[in-house]
């Protein structure tokens, strides 16, 4: 997921990082996630999330299929 092309795009639009925008959608979607990292940077960075994804782009990301491992 975090190399999906349009994932980084709805990121970069809201000036965070691909695994905040994950993140903040499953909680937006009523889903606890649980983020993994050894990285104290990046836990910092994934508990950043004092913001909401718009509906519109919501209902992009809702659009995204497929295996994530294969996302080129």
């Amino acid at each position: 997921m975090l190399a999906n092309k349009d994932i980084q795009d709805v990121a970069k639009k809201y000036g965070k990082s691909t695994a905040q925008i994950c993140i903040r959608y499953v909680l937006q979607k009523g889903t606890v996630p649980l983020p993994k990292t050894t990285k104290e940077y990046r836990m910092i960075e994934n508990a950043d999330l004092d913001f909401e994804i718009k509906a519109q782009d919501m209902a992009f990301l809702d659009t995204i299929e497929g295996d994530p491992r294969r996302w080129d």
